[in-house]
């Protein structure tokens, strides 16, 4: 474990051990993800459908945006972490 050689108020570890947690429910998150998008990947590959939705995709980045900026989110953050997230979806789709 790294220890900062600065002093760090309580509120600052308290708020870090917040992030923490967080980070963890988006871990548990992601991975829940990453199985449904198996699954889906299974499901399109027995059918002859291709990974990638391209109505599907616009549509889901859309909302994302929408939800996201409502929560005072940038545009462009929304837009960096799905594209990552819709990648790698696609590559667990394509390897179903």
């Amino acid at each position: 474990m790294l220890v900062s050689k600065y002093y760090m108020p309580d509120q600052i570890h308290e708020l870090r051990n917040d992030i923490d947690r967080i980070d963890s429910s988006l871990i548990e998150l992601l991975s829940k993800r990453m199985q449904l998008s198996h699954e889906i990947g299974a499901i399109k590959k027995g059918v002859g459908i291709p990974p990638l939705d391209k109505e599907r995709w616009q549509e889901l980045i859309e909302k994302c945006i929408r939800a996201g900026t409502a929560k005072g989110l940038s545009r462009e953050y929304i837009l960096d972490i799905f594209e990552v997230i819709h990648r790698h979806s696609l590559k667990e789709q394509k390897d179903a």
